[in-house]
């Protein structure tokens, strides 16, 4: 990623955001969205403050701290942001003029949770190609440019654009993704992931659709996975958190294709949906444990 397009990006979430401003740290470096809340105050002549791993508690120590005359941002994974709302530290976070919420979609019940207590919440899509967020609330930031096209694929051109991949062509300032998404208005609603799609009875379909019909419907956290099958071709699985009454009746109205089983987490062995860093769903893990439970009970 050259100088140039991590300039160009934090101006244009500046300009996003309503102006330039002191930066909390609380998520891995190493990670475009955690270099990013270094970057952008270094690169603006701002202060950067450290709020360790992101308990609540941390935010809550480093929001009464915050210098009350400066506009100071915070970039949260969905997990952190959940953890917060449900902490008598949230009504802290207030002090924030914004909060970043990105890297994995974000429940829209926890958005309006956050939103009623006061918070700045601001979405945002994006990735390592883009010098992260690119799009806020789905709307473009600087000059970025979103399309879609077969499939829904989301490509992204603009000034944001990293160089390419080490001994690849170039991206040339236009970087198609696998990404599923749709445009209205110019605002971007990103669907699901192309490489997760799972071929089922002959259909070819996106997980995040019915994951997010399950939070809608039964207000439930759920992973829906693919698991070879030799009647299906893959077997659609949904893993929960908690059991649920008549889940396909629920569903079937309202998907094309409805999940053939549904499991729960502790039906695995396990306490929680395993996540990822990033606090997405570690997807390949919860495939293991399903395969592992089939092999077991056959």
């Amino acid at each position: 990623i050259p100088k140039s397009a991590l300039a160009y990006s934090a101006r244009a979430t500046n300009e996003a955001l309503g102006g330039p401003g002191n930066w909390v740290c609380c998520l891995p470096t190493h990670h475009i969205a955690g270099f990013q809340t270094v970057a952008r105050p270094t690169l603006t002549g701002h202060r950067l403050f450290d709020a360790g791993r992101g308990t609540p508690q941390e935010i809550a120590a480093c929001a009464r701290n915050l210098p009350a005359a400066e506009r100071t941002y915070l970039s949260l994974v969905p997990t952190q942001l959940t953890r917060l709302l449900e902490s008598p530290a949230a009504t802290a976070a207030r002090s924030f003029a914004a909060i970043l919420v990105g890297g994995a979609g974000t429940p829209s019940e926890t958005l309006k949770k956050g939103t009623s207590l006061g918070l700045n919440l601001v979405t945002t899509y994006g990735m390592t190609e883009t010098c992260g967020g690119c799009a806020y609330n789905g709307a473009p930031i600087g000059d970025t440019h979103i399309t879609t096209g077969s499939h829904g694929r989301i490509t992204i051109t603009g000034s944001v654009v990293a160089h390419g991949y080490l001994g690849s062509e170039p991206f040339a300032g236009t970087f198609t993704t696998n990404d599923s998404g749709t445009l209205h208005n110019g605002i971007v609603q990103i669907t699901g992931r192309l490489d997760r799609a799972i071929t089922t009875g002959g259909l070819t379909v996106l997980p995040e659709p019915i994951e997010a019909e399950l939070e809608r419907v039964a207000a439930v956290g759920s992973v829906v996975i693919g698991i070879p099958d030799t009647h299906w071709g893959e077997r659609l699985v949904a893993v929960t958190l908690h059991p649920l009454q008549s889940p396909k009746k629920q569903l079937k109205p309202l998907l094309e294709a409805v999940p053939q089983e549904f499991l729960t987490v502790a039906d695995l062995g396990i306490e929680a949906l395993p996540l990822l860093e990033s606090g997405k769903p570690n997807r390949t893990l919860i495939a293991e444990l399903v395969s592992k439970r089939d092999q077991t009970n056959h």
